[in-house]
C-alpha cells in the first residue's frame, strides 16, 4: 500500500492488486499513426468549422440565423460588467 496521496479529489491510499507486462496497442482506425498526428488531424475539421462560422456570424443577430440553419439551439448569456 502507498502512503497517503493527495489529488484534486482528496486524499487516497493506493493498493496495487495486479501487475501486467506492458503491451502496445494499435489504433483500429489509423494503423501506425502516432497519437500526436491523430490529434493534429482531428483539429482540422474543427478549425474549418470555426472559420466557416466566423465568416457567417458578423453580428449578434447572425448567431440565431446560423443556429437555425444548423438546427442547433442557440444558448447565449449576457455578461454584465
Amino acid at each position: 500500500m502507498s502512503d497517503l496521496v493527495k489529488t484534486q479529489f482528496g486524499y487516497h491510499i493506493i493498493k496495487l492488486v495486479d501487475k501486467r507486462p506492458g503491451t502496445t496497442r494499435s489504433s483500429p482506425t489509423s494503423g501506425s499513426s502516432s497519437p500526436t498526428s491523430l490529434r493534429t488531424s482531428a483539429r482540422r475539421p474543427a478549425a474549418d468549422l470555426a472559420q466557416s462560422l466566423e465568416q457567417q456570424i458578423r453580428k449578434p443577430a447572425d448567431l440565431d440565423k446560423v443556429a437555425k440553419l444548423r438546427a442547433s439551439p442557440c444558448r447565449s448569456r449576457l455578461l454584465r460588467a
